[in-house]
C-alpha cells in the first residue's frame, strides 16, 4: 500500500511542473529572478530614506519585461501583441481606472449640447448594467465630447495620463477612415502606448469580452529599434503571480520571434534590469523572411463576357482578363464591350510599368556623385 501513494504523489509533481514548464528558463528560475528584484527595491529604499514611505511607492511600481532582439523585427507599421495574462495586477489596484469611447447616440447634435451628451452616457450605461459589466468601465467618453473638448495635444495627453486602458466601440477602429487613431495620435500610439482596445458592443456575453479584454497586456512593436517593453504586474504582487504573468510573455515570445531573442531582463522604473535570460548566438544564423502581402486577386466569370473573367483585387480594383483555358480561332471575334474592358486594362497596365521605369530612369546615381567628387579633388 504505501507503494502505491508514493506512485501518487510522484505523478501529481510530474503533472505540477509539467503544467509550469516555461520557455527560456525554468519556472524557477523566473521566481528567483523576482525575488532578487523585490530585494534589491527593498534595500535601496532602505539606503535612502524611511523604508515605510517610499515601500509604498515602490509598492506600486510597474514591472515590466525588457526584451533586445538579435536583429530588428520586421514590420513597416507599429504592430501589437495581445497577451493575456493570467493575474493582472488590475484587480489589486485601487486606482485603476478605464474609459469607453463610444459612438454618439443622436447622428445629429441636439441644440443642448449637455442633454445630447447625457442621452449617449446614459444609453451605453444601461447597455453595461444589463449584463452586470457597469463596474468595469469607469468613464464613458462619447465621439462627439473627444472631438470637442480634446483637439490641443496638450488635453490628449492629460486624458491619456488619466486612464490605465481605454477601450472603444470595433466600428471607430474597424472602418476605412481610420478617424480615431489619426485623431488621438502620438500621445496614445507613441508616448504612452495606449491605442483603444476594439469591442463588439452587440455581443450577448458583453462582460467576458470585457474581462478578457481588460486582463492582456500589450508588446509593441515598430520595427525602428531592437529593444522593447512589456508591462507585467505591480510589484507588490506576489512572486508566484508575477513568475506566472512572466511565463505567459515568455510562451508568446518563443512562438513569434524563436532564436531571435538576445536577452530577457525584469525591471521597474527605478530600478536596475536583472536578466535572466542571455544567448550569445552570432546575428548571422538568424534569417529574417518578411511576410509579403497576400495580393492575389479573387477570379470568377462574369455572365456579360463570355470570354473573360473579372478579377477583384483586394484595394477594389478590377481587372478583365481573358480565360486561359479558351482558345479563340482567327474567325472569331470577341464582343466589342468585352474587347473594350480588355484594352483598358492592358492600356492601364501599361501606363504602370512605364511609370515604375520613368521614375527609376530619374533616380539620381548616388555611388557616381561621389566618385565625380573624387576625381575633381584629385585633379585640383
Amino acid at each position: 500500500m504505501p507503494s502505491k501513494k508514493r506512485k501518487d504523489t510522484k505523478k501529481t509533481t510530474d503533472e505540477s511542473s509539467a503544467a509550469k514548464e516555461s520557455p527560456f528558463v525554468s519556472y524557477e528560475k523566473l521566481v528567483e529572478t523576482i525575488d532578487v528584484l523585490k530585494k534589491w527595491t527593498l534595500l535601496d529604499d532602505k539606503q535612502k530614506s524611511d523604508k515605510k514611505e517610499l515601500f509604498k511607492d515602490t509598492a506600486d511600481c510597474v514591472v515590466s519585461l525588457q526584451v533586445n532582439y538579435k536583429k530588428t523585427p520586421l514590420n513597416k507599421s507599429t504592430y501589437i501583441f495581445a497577451i493575456s495574462l493570467p493575474n493582472h495586477w488590475r484587480h489589486e489596484s485601487s486606482d485603476f481606472e478605464t474609459c469607453l469611447i463610444v459612438k454618439d447616440v443622436n447622428k445629429t447634435p441636439l441644440s443642448d449640447r449637455d442633454l445630447d451628451l447625457t442621452e449617449t452616457k446614459n444609453h451605453y450605461r444601461e447597455l453595461l448594467s444589463k449584463d452586470n459589466s457597469d463596474q468595469l468601465v469607469s468613464e464613458i467618453l462619447p465621439m462627439r465630447e473627444l472631438r470637442n473638448e480634446y483637439k490641443i495635444f496638450e488635453s490628449k495627453e492629460k486624458l491619456c495620463k488619466a486612464f490605465n486602458v481605454f477601450l472603444c466601440d470595433r466600428r471607430l477602429l474597424h472602418n476605412k477612415f481610420d478617424y480615431l487613431p489619426m485623431f488621438l495620435g502620438k500621445s496614445f500610439w507613441i508616448n504612452d502606448k495606449k491605442v483603444p482596445l476594439p469591442i463588439d458592443l452587440t455581443s450577448t456575453s458583453l462582460k467576458s469580452v470585457l474581462e478578457s479584454k481588460l486582463n492582456q497586456t500589450h508588446l509593441y512593436l515598430s520595427g525602428k529599434g531592437d529593444m522593447s517593453s512589456v508591462n507585467i504586474g505591480l510589484l507588490k504582487q506576489s512572486t508566484d503571480k508575477l513568475a506566472e504573468n512572466l511565463m505567459a510573455v515568455n510562451i508568446l515570445l518563443l512562438k513569434e520571434f524563436g532564436n531571435n531573442i538576445r536577452s530577457l531582463s525584469v525591471k521597474t522604473e527605478k530600478s536596475i534590469s536583472i536578466t535572466y535570460f542571455l544567448d550569445c548566438g552570432f546575428i548571422s544564423d538568424i534569417q529574417m523572411v518578411r511576410k509579403s502581402a497576400d495580393n492575389k486577386p479573387l477570379e470568377d466569370e462574369f455572365s456579360h463576357f463570355v470570354d473573360s473573367n473579372i478579377q477583384v483585387f483586394k484595394n477594389g480594383n478590377i481587372r478583365v482578363v481573358p480565360k486561359q483555358d479558351v482558345d479563340l480561332d482567327k474567325s472569331e471575334k470577341i464582343d466589342e464591350i468585352e474587347s473594350k474592358w480588355l484594352s483598358m486594362t492592358r492600356k492601364r497596365d501599361n501606363k504602370k510599368k512605364n511609370k515604375r521605369k520613368r521614375l527609376s530612369a530619374h533616380k539620381p546615381n548616388k555611388r557616381r556623385k561621389i566618385v565625380k567628387k573624387s576625381v575633381e579633388q584629385k585633379s585640383d
